[in-house]
């Protein structure tokens, strides 16, 4: 190209020819001339570069004008630029380079290459950029390197053709090989036949975009057993992967700490639950002393502390019980045992448990059970009922007055496994949004205020908590401060076939009863008589005392009555 640039540079009655643009557009100058060491064509560049007198560089120049016009920058001495190119009034035969500083540039690379023609082109290269490209680079290696030795883990880099550039000290300490044995190799000839069968798949896909991260133990060159965390991060976007990045991090004190921890913690867990259940005898040997003495004739104040202390007794039974599940919980030695069961029988023993515990409260307990929610189904029905008690026990504790409401809904079916949407609602004190967060974590309460007021530890929560997840589902929880809570949580279980499951409901031979329902709460009113149709049942409302008369009075053979204690208040005569 330099020689018909050559050819066209010369022919001076012809315009400019196209490639001159381009030339002039190049970083690089360049500069042609003839046998007689005279300018012929030079482009922008060269003249920015060179630094010399615009009135020098033009045709004809003799290249020795222009050495001496550059001289000033030259370095003298024997390799002063017309001794490289007059030896014996010759130009060198084969390129020649030289560094030297110009007027228009501290450093410069210039290139000497003779022309068949006669003459020779001159380039020049400003070398400050490159020189600024090698200082960065260098620090950058350098700051490479004093990372990788004080990091205190293996890295190693692996490029595409699976040959190792780079490891760092602690890498070849774990190899238990020196830097010569390492760098550049293929990892054929760097990792042991077990190591690359762990490795290989693993490189393999992280050099095709996708990070790893794994575990692994090796036994390191002197001869101990370590365990490592390793990721391999790829050099590049997917498609366009350079090589490899790993990482490894030795874990071994780590999980040394870990396994000393889980033993320290199972120890402690034995030991509470054996002290609960030495506990628990004898203070269920006390609660039946006190029934026994309540009975024994005593006068009213003595009745009344002994009723107090029975009750404090039961909640420190309780409390002991949610003790010995959490311990079991916390060392892993918490199991479901999932069985065919009614889910009939669990409510009417939930029921009976929860309206013992309303006491004299002004509160409807209430269950709005999905007559499509199936009656048979397998779980731990004893787990369940102990979460149910827990979230409902809480519910009427934190209750003065409203309702608690226990909700089944049917969310779906599928491969006879049905979903239930499990939720306890109620109307009490509620709970202020920041403190749902601690009231959910182990031991959690929302006040420290609360045990002194209503009792309890908070084990209760973080118990039931556990028994979900290990049901496969999760605890949530909305509430509004005076407004009341709701806790929920769903469940997938399957469906049991109605043959496998005892049956000790005397209702489910009574066939199509005819039921009056008599409640004022319209709410509580269609979830009792929803219940009823559910079981098949004939059923008549009624919202207050003269339509329950009516009822009663006209009504075609009625054979049932569903009734609230409290209808109709002290004027509900019929009641009685």
């Amino acid at each position: 190209m330099l020689s018909g640039w050559t050819t066209r540079a010369r022919a001076a009655s012809q315009p400019a020819a196209p490639s001159q643009a381009l030339l002039d557009a190049l970083p690089q100058g360049l500069a042609v001339f003839d046998a007689s060491q005279r300018l012929v064509s030079h482009n922008a560049a060269f003249a920015r570069l060179l630094g010399a007198p615009a009135a020098l560089l033009r045709p004809g120049t003799a290249f020795a004008a222009l050495v001496q016009a550059c001289r000033p920058a030259a370095a003298p001495g024997p390799d002063a630029l017309p001794g490289l190119l007059m030896m014996d009034g010759e130009v060198p035969a084969q390129p020649r380079r030289v560094e030297r500083a110009l007027p228009g540039c501290p450093q410069a690379e210039l290139l000497f290459t003779a022309l068949p023609e006669g003459g020779f082109a001159l380039s020049v290269t400003d070398l400050v950029p490159l020189r600024q490209a090698q200082a960065a680079a260098r620090d950058a290696r350098q700051l490479l390197d004093f990372v990788a030795e004080t990091a205190g883990m293996q890295l190693a880099y692996w490029d595409r053709t699976h040959h190792c550039r780079f490891a760092n000290a602690a890498y070849l300490q774990a190899l238990g090989r020196p830097a010569g044995e390492v760098l550049d190799r293929h990892v054929a000839d760097v990792l042991t036949p077990a190591q690359r069968q762990e490795r290989q798949p693993r490189i393999a896909a992280a050099l095709g975009g996708k990070a790893q991260v794994f575990d692994e133990t090796h036994t390191d060159a002197e001869g101990r057993s370590r365990s490592l965390q390793v990721h391999l991060v790829p050099d590049g976007p997917a498609g366009a992967v350079q090589g490899v990045w790993l990482l490894a991090c030795d874990t071994t004190e780590l999980h040394n700490t870990r396994d000393a921890a889980d033993h320290a913690i199972q120890a402690r867990s034995h030991f509470l639950a054996n002290m609960g259940h030495e506990l628990r005898t004898p203070l269920n040997a006390v609660i039946g002393v006190l029934q026994l003495l309540q009975a024994s004739g005593l006068s009213s104040r003595q009745a009344y502390y002994a009723a107090k202390a029975q009750r404090a007794s039961r909640a420190l039974l309780g409390v002991l019980g949610d003790l010995i599940d959490f311990s079991a919980a916390e060392s892993g030695e918490l199991k479901l045992a999932p069985r065919p069961f009614a889910l009939e029988g669990l409510l009417r023993e939930l029921a009976a448990v929860q309206a013992a515990q309303l006491g004299d409260k002004d509160l409807a307990l209430r269950f709005d059970i999905d007559p499509a929610v199936p009656d048979t189904l397998v779980a731990d029905d004893a787990r369940l009922r102990q979460v149910l008690l827990h979230l409902g026990g809480n519910a009427i504790k934190f209750t003065s007055a409203g309702e608690v409401a226990l909700r089944i809904a049917l969310a779906g079916r599928k491969d006879g496994q049905v979903m239930l949407d499990v939720s306890v609602t109620d109307t009490g004190m509620g709970i202020e949004p920041d403190l749902l967060e601690r009231l959910l974590a182990d031991y959690g309460q929302a006040e420290a205020s609360t045990t002194r007021r209503f009792g309890g530890a908070g084990l209760g929560q973080s118990v039931s908590r556990r028994l979900l997840a290990l049901m496969g589902s999760q605890l949530h929880a909305t509430s509004r401060p005076g407004q009341g809570s709701c806790f929920s949580f769903r469940l997938t279980l399957p469906e049991a076939p109605a043959q496998q499951v005892p049956v000790d409901d005397p209702s489910a031979h009574v066939g199509a009863l005819r039921v009056l329902v008599a409640q004022e709460g319209d709410t509580a009113r269609a979830a009792l008589a929803g219940l009823a149709r559910g079981r098949g049942w004939v059923v008549s409302e009624a919202a207050d005392v003269q339509q329950a008369q009516d009822a009663l009075l006209h009504g075609r053979h009625l054979q049932a009555l569903l009734i609230d204690w409290r209808f109709g208040g002290e004027d509900f005569a019929f009641a009685s």
